[in-house]
């Protein structure tokens, strides 16, 4: 089971040219402004394999890009490569404050699961971001017990299969806990 956030073999997917720290990029056309970076690259002859600039920005907790994004008219549930969408690579960095934001809009499907079955709130669980696992246990619309599809894991699941004590502990003040889901 493998959770990405951004890894030296995705990196190769973008074929990034040329990172500079806090430096003016003078193609403005082909670069992208995150925080603190401008990633510059090369169109020609380049598949990104789904990294579009609303992954990009979820991926760096980058809120003000993300907002951009949204407003643009980016769809919320676009996949990349993996089959992540924005509120899973979330789930996978602890992106606290993109995840917030991700969660006002009424089109996000909060049980979308990439191509290996992960959701953000396993994803969550996996890696112990209790701010976002928190936030939707404090949601009574949320299905604590949602199964994946694909594995058959829910977050309480993953969090006891990983020694997430913390997590467990927040799923379980959920009244609604099904403790017999195998």
């Amino acid at each position: 089971m493998l959770v990405h956030s951004i890894t030296t073999q995705d990196m190769n997917l973008i074929k990034v040219n040329r990172i500079q720290r806090n430096s003016e990029v003078k193609d403005k056309e082909n670069t992208t402004v995150l925080p603190s970076y401008s990633v510059t690259r090369s169109y020609a002859n380049i598949s990104f394999k789904g990294w579009d600039e609303l992954l990009i920005a979820v991926n760096y907790d980058d809120v003000e890009t993300l907002r951009k994004e949204l407003e643009k008219g980016t769809n919320i549930n676009a996949r990349n490569y993996f089959g992540k969408t924005a509120i899973i690579m979330a789930g996978d960095n602890g992106s606290t404050k993109c995840f917030k934001e991700l969660r006002k809009h009424p089109e996000l499907d909060i049980y979308a699961e990439d191509n290996n079955g992960w959701m953000c709130f396993t994803s969550a669980c996996l890696l112990g971001y209790k701010d976002i696992i928190q936030d939707l246990c404090d949601d009574p619309d949320f299905d604590v017990n949602y199964q994946s599809k694909k594995t058959g894991d829910n977050g309480l699941i993953v969090a006891c299969r990983n020694n997430r004590e913390e997590a467990v502990d927040i799923i379980l003040k959920r009244k609604d806990v099904d403790l017999t889901l195998r």
